[in-house]
């Protein structure tokens, strides 16, 4: 919406894209805990305190508030009419975007990381070594994916599989569905975060100074830079 969102010390600011200047400025209470998520009209914030905050991207008025009670451990994700939110206690929580009130929690085996939010599903890691996929009607268990280390990132999906990495320096691609694995890619250093998906390419970067591409039908290594 031709604005950029930014968090100093106890504010959000919004600039004008085209040259910097500020559009707006709300005082929150205290540091943001992760970046700020923007979707559809919709700013989510997330305090170093635990409160949730969504706020009219517009203007800036605070439409709602929550308070987790917690820590949130990664940045939280919009889908559909929900926003998604991994805590510290090992809840992911489900709120209406609209009003903020609770739709579900689900307590997972470590705290979650950073989530991908579908229409029907939700995909995210923990640090108990596993990728969950739950169902976003009710935060119920679809099924989950045990890996070696901790699932770093958000995954991302085609139209078949979802693709993530974790700190075991593998690539894994799962069927969507139920959660079987396509193939499994072991990396030549440590990830940083999450794949990209560009077109049939994945792109994982890690510690050392390369960009490498994988193509996501087989997991075979396409290119480096």
């Amino acid at each position: 919406d031709e604005h950029v969102f930014v968090g100093p010390p106890d504010a959000i600011v919004a600039l004008h894209a085209v040259d910097g200047s500020e559009a707006w400025r709300t005082p929150i209470n205290g540091p943001l805990a992760v970046r700020l998520v923007w979707a559809s009209g919709w700013l989510i914030a997330a305090t170093a305190s635990g409160e949730v905050l969504a706020l009219r991207a517009a203007d800036g008025e605070i439409v709602w508030r929550h308070d987790t009670g917690t820590r949130v451990t990664a940045t939280p994700a919009i889908g559909a009419d929900r926003v998604y939110v991994p805590l510290e206690d090992r809840r992911v929580l489900a709120v209406d975007v609209v009003n903020g009130a609770v739709v579900w929690e689900r307590r997972v085996g470590g705290p979650p990381t950073d989530i991908l939010a579908l229409d029907d599903r939700i995909y995210v890691g923990a640090t108990d070594n596993f990728l969950y996929s739950l169902d976003a009607r009710r935060g119920t268990v679809a099924w989950r994916w045990r890996t070696g280390a901790d699932v770093i990132g958000a995954p991302v999906v085609d139209d078949d599989r979802v693709y993530f990495v974790a700190l075991d320096n593998i690539l894994r691609a799962l069927g969507r569905k139920g959660g079987s694995q396509a193939w499994k890619r072991t990396l030549p250093n440590r990830p940083r975060g999450g794949p990209l998906l560009i077109g049939t390419t994945l792109i994982v970067g890690g510690l050392a100074p390369a960009v490498r591409g994988y193509a996501a039908a087989t997991g075979a290594p396409a290119g480096e830079v």
